[in-house]
This record gives structure tokens, C-alpha cells and sequence, in this order.
């Protein structure tokens, strides 16, 4: 497993990589998920998507936070979460 930094003491550039490399993992996960018929793994894509959008929340929240008291112009507004239609 990858050793992390607490978020709390990551620049908002390594943040927004892990935001960035999140995304992909994401993607990923909502493919996988479509491509699946087993109930044990439609489950288990459930709540890995899950697990990864708790954390991209959470990223955002760090990045946003470093924006408030560095007095950034707040950028947060250019992420968003990808959102994914079913194609069944």
C-alpha cells in the first residue's frame, strides 16, 4: 500500500494530484462496475465507489480549506465529481 501524507499537511498541488488520481479511480470503479453480473462483485464495486467518493469529498474539503486561508481564488468550483450514466 502507497504511504500518504495526512492531507491536512499536503500542499494544494499534491492534493490536487490525489484529487486527479482519485478521479481516474473512479472512473475505473464505474466501469467495472457495468461490466460485472456477479452479486458479490456488483457489491464490491458499490462500495468501493463509495469509499473513493468519501475521500474525494474529503480532498476537496483540504484543497478548499488551503484556498480559505491562503486567500487563493478559490478554483474548487473547476472540480467536480464525474458523474456517470448507467448504459443499461
Amino acid at each position: 500500500m502507497k504511504n500518504k501524507k495526512n492531507p491536512a499537511c499536503q500542499t494544494k498541488a499534491e492534493l490536487m494530484q490525489e484529487i486527479e488520481a482519485l478521479q481516474q479511480a473512479l472512473e475505473t470503479a464505474h466501469s467495472n462496475f457495468e461490466n460485472v453480473c456477479d452479486p458479490d462483485l456488483i457489491d464490491s464495486y458499490i462500495y468501493e465507489i463509495n469509499a473513493l467518493s468519501f475521500r474525494y469529498k474529503y480532498l476537496l474539503r483540504q484543497v478548499q480549506s488551503i484556498q480559505t486561508n491562503a486567500e487563493f481564488t478559490p478554483q474548487i468550483r473547476d472540480l467536480h465529481q464525474p458523474r456517470y450514466q448507467s448504459s443499461h
